[in-house]
């Protein structure tokens, strides 16, 4: 009996990464659809208490808070129930940190099993992107089924997703090359800083790092490449030595710039005229590019829309605005300017505070806990989601006490 409990408990976890691996933004599950992130937050609510986890008075408080804050925000904005409330956004919050919890519950090797998934889909997606650019890829529509969505005609969607209109990006299963890179990217960093927590021998986590950078500069993202830069900064800091911290703030500075330059310039910008341009002139890449633009303007609409409407506007009447600028159904990015202006204060300082706030208080040291952050926060500024599982898995891994078995501090 105990043998089959144990079992169980890994058929579990096993099941749980994969689905919150395929979360982030794959073709397989759409966690902004009600009817699907609905039910997945009620199996995951069976489970944490069947398995008798224990929310702490603040998380409830917490998560109350944001319940109420996405209800002020359906009426204030007076878009319906469907469109205004939106609860679709607060199940996948609460699902993806109440899934997170349980699963350190279950298994303290919870992020190594979760290198290993990233790691099998990695080499995967290497070998669909070798054939594709070795101008084989029939190879693979013959392969794999054939279909149209948001981001255009595509094959494949359980292995990997090959993108006929923008093939020579590596997006692995994922709608968009960007999401794919901030899960490498999170990879990456714990294998480096938080070595120690991953259960593989040194052979492997050599060959699962040689794999994942590999993958990571297969994506061709801006984003990935800034994320490695910010890394690589921590681990010279982390030397001490006066060489590497010079070396670390010219890197800092050089970064920032290019960082303003592309956001403010996109197309014009250095990073696309001089680094970008050279992968790909394809239409569909320069207008992948051009969202750099798109993210500072949605900085400056959730600023505005905040402090005029402190509970938010609401997605339809952002949606609306953005329609009025681009004249067209338009996607920023920038998930955490988007909750700014949509959900207002609260609910942008709660999501903030759910992965801040235990990377801190677990912090093994300054300099990992400011790469980390760095990253978030970046992420969450070009990508479409602030709470990815990847990176709430990391926020919380260093607050695991190995030493009393999947206790969380």
């Amino acid at each position: 009996m105990k043998t089959l409990k144990l079992s169980q408990k890994k058929c579990i976890v096993w099941m749980l990464l994969y689905i919150l691996f395929i979360s982030h933004g794959s073709n397989i599950l759409d966690f902004s659809n009600m009817n699907i992130v609905a039910p997945f937050t009620f199996i995951v609510l069976l489970l944490f208490f069947k398995f008798e986890c224990k929310l702490t008075f603040e998380l409830w408080i917490l998560f109350g808070m944001l319940f109420v804050n996405y209800i002020i925000t359906g009426i204030l904005s007076d878009a319906g129930i469907s469109t205004g409330f939106n609860f679709a956004g607060f199940f996948e919050i609460l699902s993806v940190v109440l899934a997170v919890i349980l699963l350190y519950k279950l298994d303290i090797d919870v992020m190594t099993k979760f290198i290993q998934i990233v790691y099998f889909f990695s080499c995967i997606s290497l070998i669909c992107y070798i054939i594709i650019s070795a101008g084989a890829g029939t190879i693979l529509t013959k392969l794999f089924s054939t279909y149209n969505t948001g981001m255009g005609t595509v094959s494949g969607k359980f292995l990997f997703v090959y993108n006929l209109n923008n093939p020579d990006r590596n997006a692995g299963i994922f709608t968009e090359p960007g999401i794919y890179q901030a899960i490498l990217i999170m990879c990456i960093y714990v294998i480096l800083f938080y070595r120690e927590r991953i259960n593989l021998s040194d052979k492997k986590i050599a060959r699962y790092l040689i794999v994942l950078l590999i993958t990571l500069i297969t994506t061709k993202t801006a984003a990935g490449y800034i994320g490695l830069t910010v890394i690589s900064v921590g681990i010279l800091l982390k030397r001490k030595e006066k060489r590497d911290i010079a070396i670390a703030g010219i890197l800092i500075t050089g970064v920032a710039y290019l960082i303003f330059n592309y956001y403010a310039k996109g197309n014009d910008s250095i990073l696309q005229e001089y680094f970008f341009g050279k992968f790909a002139e394809t239409q569909e890449r320069s207008l992948q590019l051009s969202s750099g633009g798109a993210r500072l303007v949605a900085m400056q609409m959730g600023w505005k829309a905040a402090i005029t409407h402190p509970f938010g506007i609401g997605y339809l009447n952002w949606e609306k605005q953005l329609y009025k600028i681009y004249g067209h159904k338009f996607g920023t990015g920038n998930a955490l300017f988007t909750q700014l202006g949509t959900r207002g204060f609260i609910s942008f300082f709660i999501s903030l505070y759910l992965v801040i706030k235990p990377s801190y208080l677990g912090k093994k040291g300054w300099i990992e806990f400011v790469v980390f952050v760095v990253l978030f926060l970046y992420i969450a500024i070009v990508q479409s989601k602030i709470l990815y599982p990847a990176i709430v898995l990391v926020s919380l891994l260093p607050n695991v006490n190995f030493e009393k078995n999947n206790k969380l501090l």
